[in-house]
């Protein structure tokens, strides 16, 4: 993925009139009632990981990925010494690995 093609949008874009939070200056009451989460969609199923270690840690030897950093189709993954190991399959969701490298995360 090119870094050009990244598209920024403000927090407020994709939002209804209604979810939007208005501030009113006669009306001093901190409790905001959180917005709905558009057409219903479940929370996600993986929760954000907490530090740069988390996202850095390979799932099948625990140990800190480092370049090259192979990942499948869906996203997840592997440092180069399980890809190996893991005979060109996704531990986490069973894809073909393919050739796939993950340079953002080659980059931190």
């Amino acid at each position: 993925m090119d870094v050009d093609s990244i598209e920024c949008v403000s927090s407020v874009d994709g939002m209804e009139e209604e979810e939007i939070p208005h501030h009113d200056s006669n009306r001093h009451n901190n409790h905001q009632v959180p917005a709905k989460p558009r057409n219903n969609a479940p929370p996600p199923a993986i929760a954000p990981a907490t530090s740069v270690h988390e996202l850095l840690e390979c799932p099948v030897c625990t140990n800190s990925m480092y370049p090259p950093i192979h990942q499948c189709h869906n996203g997840h993954t592997l440092c180069s010494t399980c890809k190996a190991r893991v005979h060109n399959r996704c531990p986490t969701c069973r894809q073909e690995l393919g050739d796939i490298r993950c340079l953002a995360l080659e980059k931190v």
